[in-house]
């Protein structure tokens, strides 16, 4: 598998974002444009670190720029594979199937996980 990792053009990002704005936010953002020009904040990782600890939010909003054919899972195929947040519901809407794997169990409902992972 070859991983890309895609460059996006720094005059068309200023045009894209900045150049339509008021002058004064254009002259605060300078920096941001020379520093694109550089290579410094001009990629997918640069992105996913500003994201922080919840890349999920990259994976859904940010990734298709980078990536078009990048795609998410329907509902149906992302509950046979993990839950989180409310395990009983998405339990419920999985058929009553546990999922591949779950994602923190023991913040979301840890009494519905306990019957199935501590025997």
């Amino acid at each position: 598998m070859v991983v890309k990792i895609f460059y996006v053009d720094p005059a068309t990002y200023w045009k894209t974002w900045y150049a339509s704005k008021p002058k004064h936010l254009q002259w605060l953002n300078l920096p941001k444009k020379f520093l694109k020009r550089l290579g410094v904040r001009n990629n997918a990782r640069w992105e996913m670190y500003r994201y922080g600890r919840n890349e999920e939010l990259f994976w859904a909003n940010r990734a298709t720029y980078y990536y078009p054919e990048f795609k998410i899972a329907p509902l149906e195929i992302a509950l046979r594979f993990a839950f989180e947040c409310a395990p009983r519901l998405c339990f419920e809407k999985n058929n009553h199937v546990l999922p591949f794997g779950c994602h923190a169990w023991q913040k979301y409902d840890g009494g519905f996980w306990g019957s199935y992972l501590i025997k």
